[in-house]
């Protein structure tokens, strides 16, 4: 599948898995949002990859676990990349202790960005995405 010219959004875009699969998406042409908790890390790529690769590169930053966030920043990567046909939901905390050792907050925190945040993303990116869909059939 070629995917150069698609473009995708990527949450926990500044570190890790995050990162290097928006390199990767990068080397194939692939234009990008990526969102993080802090603008610092995607502020870097961002330049890195525009330059490295040519292609558009838009950030935003949000706490995946709370709506509001989510919301906007999909909403302003939509907004610059006119469209989203992948979304990769990378963004997620864990906590490393017993589950006795944890405190209730700590697991709530992470059902609220690892499950909540999942859901928050989709549902802010599907509709664009099944509407282009749409388009390309009609």
């Amino acid at each position: 599948m070629n995917l150069q010219h698609k473009t995708a959004i990527i949450t926990g875009a500044g570190k890790g898995i995050g990162k290097a699969t928006a390199i990767a998406l990068a080397k194939e042409g692939v234009h990008l949002g990526l969102i993080a908790r802090t603008a610092k890390d995607l502020e870097v790529l961002q330049a890195e990859l525009a330059q490295e690769y040519g292609v558009q590169v838009h950030i935003a930053t949000a706490d995946v676990g709370h709506i509001e966030e989510v919301n906007t920043a999909v909403s302003e990567l939509i907004g610059h990349l006119g469209s989203v046909d992948i979304l990769i939901n990378n963004a997620g905390i864990a906590q490393f202790q017993t589950l006795l050792d944890m405190e209730p907050g700590q697991w709530e925190q992470i059902i609220q960005t690892n499950l909540m945040g999942t859901y928050y993303v989709t549902r802010a990116a599907l509709p664009t995405m099944i509407e282009k869909k749409k388009r390309q059939y009609h």
